[in-house]
């Protein structure tokens, strides 16, 4: 295919240490999904953009970055984008820094979560970060494609093209195809084979999608 791919995602898209399960199991850099869906697509430049305890919120602001600077031809690019948690939050300070937001014991998170929180929030910014993900991506020309790590949202939104979103989450997908606990380190993420899963389903929906619009 030879298009530069582009992965967007929290920590269940990025490598997992050694020292995080206590298996002694680990996920490298290779193993993750983006890398080998890059391998099997055939896709070059491979742009991981993976953040550890990412949000949506944050993803828009990757995403706005990356097309500002990006070296390449998006016309001709791929991005996957993995949907994490709706409650975590982000947003930019007075002295222009990304300041994430999560149920801590931080003093922000703590304000923020016992004043400002709420379902109808959530929706409202999912509604917002979707359709900003997809209309940067339309306008640049890049194929967009969305898939949930482990929550459920409802997809049921005005304008938003949920043709762009797969229809199960990584943790329905594991359910699908097996036992759950197989493709899941002790700690939580997805491990090797959880990965090479995810992988090969994004790459079948991918190039399906692809051919029909040659």
């Amino acid at each position: 295919m030879n298009k530069p791919l582009a992965v967007f995602g929290c920590s269940w898209s990025c490598p997992v240490p050694l020292n995080i399960d206590n298996e002694g199991l680990e996920v490298t850099a290779k193993q993750t999904y983006g890398y080998l869906l890059s391998q099997s697509l055939k896709a070059a430049p491979y742009i991981d953009l993976a953040l550890m305890g990412s949000s949506i919120d944050r993803t828009v602001l990757q995403l706005i970055k990356y097309v500002q600077n990006a070296k390449i031809d998006l016309s001709k690019s791929i991005a996957v984008f993995q949907l994490t948690s709706q409650d975590r939050k982000c947003f930019i300070d007075h002295n222009n820094k990304v300041v994430d937001l999560r149920s801590g014991n931080d003093d922000l998170s703590l304000i923020y979560y016992k004043y400002f929180y709420s379902p109808a929030n959530e929706v409202a910014d999912l509604h917002k970060n979707l359709l900003s993900l997809q209309a940067i991506c339309k306008h640049h020309g890049i194929k967009d494609y969305y898939i949930r790590g482990w929550t459920t949202m409802n997809f049921d939104l005005l304008a938003v093209d949920q043709s762009r979103i797969y229809p199960q989450s990584f943790l329905e997908l594991f359910d699908l195809h097996g036992s759950r606990k197989q493709y899941l380190l002790n700690c939580g993420h997805p491990n090797a084979a959880g990965h090479a899963l995810v992988a090969k389903t994004l790459h079948t929906w991918i190039t399906s999608d692809v051919s029909k619009t040659i």
